[in-house]
């Protein structure tokens, strides 16, 4: 009894994962690219973290769910970038992005950008292992 059994569980949780995951990949693509003072990036700053809370809670569960599926280096590899990114993230939120804690923001960056790779290596290794419920995710994903 894999995971594959309990799809009707999982394509709820997996799915709202996978679309918070997107916007949440989307919103942080804007504000890397745009600083402008306005509204509209101010909105975005201070969705980004909650999004970012969301998104790593249901991450959790999705693993604690399903633990076999994590089993690996890559797995294992992607959870703990991604954990670590999280970390620096909500540093981030406590101390606040000032010019003092420019290395949290580089470090949260670039331990989420390789957690995201190597989570893309994974899922695709899955998927070459017979595994269909990962299908949907790499294809959005790796686009």
């Amino acid at each position: 009894m894999g995971s594959e059994n309990r799809r009707p569980l999982i394509f709820g949780l997996g799915t709202s994962l996978l679309l918070l995951a997107l916007a949440l990949v989307a919103n942080s693509a804007y504000l890397a690219g745009f600083g402008d003072p306005n509204l509209f990036y101010v909105a975005n700053s201070l969705i980004h973290p909650a999004l970012g809370i969301v998104v790593a809670i249901l991450f959790g569960v999705f693993v604690s769910r399903h633990r076999g599926d994590w089993s690996g280096a890559n797995g294992k590899a992607a959870v703990f970038l991604l954990t670590m990114g999280a970390g620096f993230g909500a540093y981030l939120a406590v101390v606040g992005m000032t010019r003092p804690h420019s290395w949290g923001l580089y470090a949260h960056v670039a331990l989420t950008i390789a957690g995201l790779f190597v989570l893309l290596v994974h899922l695709r290794a899955r998927i070459l292992q017979g595994s269909t419920l990962y299908l949907k995710a790499w294809r959005w994903s790796a686009g």
